[in-house]
């Protein structure tokens, strides 16, 4: 998503100014964002691709839009929400902003904005979202993804249908 929204407003790099629902990341553009997204995963889909999309989809309605494209597309779609203990997520941001390789602007303050704006992943079947604990390795975290993928791929969870709520 950051690289789809900095392309959107024709902008590179860090932009360390924005804070939280402005400059680049004002809900219409924010909107744009996820609309573009969609719309790329939608092309590959439809070259007989796969996708992945990361960002945080903190809004029902951005994720509703994801579920109908899969739908309408009638390819499998899995959900994978990282999760990682604050003390974590605040070393790690805190240690992206030194570093300053890092496309995301995601800061401190940014988080606790989103993560009162979340809305709950309530609309998933449990057995089609892995909830991730990103604490791991990344070895270690790749191999729980791929045994999710794998086990919701087999034959009697791959064919039921995603119901956005």
């Amino acid at each position: 998503s950051d690289a789809t929204r900095k392309a959107l407003a024709g902008v590179s790099g860090r932009q360390n100014t924005d804070t939280y629902g402005e400059g680049i990341y004002t809900p219409a553009m924010t909107n744009k964002t996820y609309t573009k997204m969609a719309r790329e995963a939608e092309k590959l889909i439809d070259q007989g691709e796969g996708a992945i999309l990361d960002a945080t989809f903190q809004r029902r309605a951005y994720r509703r839009a994801i579920f109908h494209m899969a739908a309408r597309r009638g390819v499998p779609l899995y959900l994978i929400h990282c999760q990682s203990p604050e003390a974590v997520i605040r070393e790690r941001l805190v240690q992206r902003e030194k570093e300053a390789r890092d496309l995301s602007d995601g800061r401190w303050e940014i988080y606790l904005q989103q993560k009162l704006a979340f809305e709950p992943i309530t609309e998933v079947q449990p057995k089609l979202c892995l909830f991730l604990n990103t604490e791991a390795s990344v070895s270690e975290l790749c191999k729980t993804a791929e045994r999710f993928l794998r086990a919701a791929r087999k034959p009697d969870l791959a064919s039921r249908q995603w119901v956005p709520f």
